[in-house]
């Protein structure tokens, strides 16, 4: 799947767990071009969009991720499809 493909070379550090299949979440990384005025200085921004529903969002390694994502000052976009 192609968007599989997409997962891998946004966010290398998810592990094959992520597969939006599997976690019900579609990880996209944003281009610095794409973020908002506020986060052009970011390296890229992370979109997160739960295909799979609440308990894609339940999920702690979901929490965990994010929270990493922000310690890490790398904007996070979230959306449910």
């Amino acid at each position: 799947m192609c968007r599989n493909c997409a997962r891998r070379r946004a966010c290398q550090e998810l592990d094959d767990d992520w597969r939006p299949d599997l976690s019900g979440v579609l990880a996209l990384r944003k281009a610095p071009d794409e973020l908002p005025a506020a986060w052009h200085g970011a390296p890229y921004g992370v979109h997160l969009e739960a295909i799979g529903g609440e308990a894609a969002v339940m999920r702690p390694a979901f929490a965990r991720y994010v929270v990493e994502l922000m310690t890490r000052r790398i904007p996070v976009f979230l959306s449910a499809a």
